[in-house]
C-alpha cells in the first residue's frame, strides 16, 4: 500500500508567535476519490484552493462542507507539529555552535526543516 501525506502550513501574521505544519495521511486510491470531489466543490465554491485562514468567517458552512469531504473519504489520520517561535529561537540563539556550521545552523533556525524533521519521525 502506498500511503501519500498532505502537509500544510500556518503561522500567526508575523511569525512571531506560532509556526505549524499539519495535515492528513492516507493511501494513494482513498486520495483519488478525494482529490475529485474536492476539485469538483473548489469550482462549486468558485475558489481556487482551500487554505483556512483565507476563508470567509461569515460562511461557516462553507468550512464546514470542506470538512464532510475529507470525512466521506474516511481520510482520518491527521497529524502536526506546532513550533512556539520565541522558545525556538532562544534555544537556537544560545547553541554553542561549532566553527563551520552555517549551513547546519540556517538549517535549524527555518522553521520548515525542524517541523518536517518532527514530522519524519512521527511513527505508525
Amino acid at each position: 500500500m502506498v500511503l501519500q501525506a498532505y502537509i500544510d502550513d500556518s503561522a500567526d501574521e508575523k511569525r512571531e508567535k506560532v509556526f505549524v505544519l499539519a495535515g492528513y495521511l492516507a493511501d494513494s486510491e482513498t486520495w483519488k476519490g478525494f482529490i475529485q470531489e474536492w476539485g469538483t466543490h473548489l469550482n462549486l465554491c468558485r475558489i481556487d484552493s482551500f487554505k483556512l485562514s483565507e476563508m470567509p468567517q461569515s460562511k461557516p458552512e462553507i468550512i464546514a462542507s470542506f470538512y464532510r469531504i475529507i470525512e466521506r473519504h474516511n481520510i482520518t489520520l491527521s497529524f502536526d507539529c506546532v513550533l512556539e517561535i520565541p522558545m525556538w529561537k532562544k534555544i537556537t540563539n544560545e547553541i554553542g555552535w561549532p566553527p563551520n556550521s552555517e549551513t547546519m545552523q540556517r538549517l535549524v533556525r527555518n522553521p520548515y526543516y525542524i517541523t518536517s524533521k518532527k514530522l519524519r519521525g512521527l511513527s505508525l
